[in-house]
């Protein structure tokens, strides 16, 4: 390949880069920009899902020892 050849490939994946950042930036800036249309802030949000929101993990009830007794009794059969 001549030098022109390598040249205008280094310049069209430069420019074709820039496109691509270009356009990701302004996808994220409209994302970004509804949340401010709607009148509240990022920190406004976190703080409307605070604890009034129901955690879909289970609380913790305490040690129960007749289930580990189990695993003891059992021995390892491997």
């Amino acid at each position: 390949m001549s030098g022109g050849v390598i040249a205008g490939l280094v310049v069209g994946d430069l420019l074709l880069t820039l496109l691509i950042a270009l356009a990701v930036y302004c996808l994220a800036s409209k994302i970004h920009g509804r949340r401010g249309a709607m009148g509240t802030t990022p920190e406004e949000v976190k703080k409307s899902h605070g604890p009034e929101a129901e955690s879909p993990y289970q609380e913790l009830q305490g040690q129960r020892m007749d289930v580990y007794s189990e695993l003891k009794k059992g021995g390892a059969n491997y």
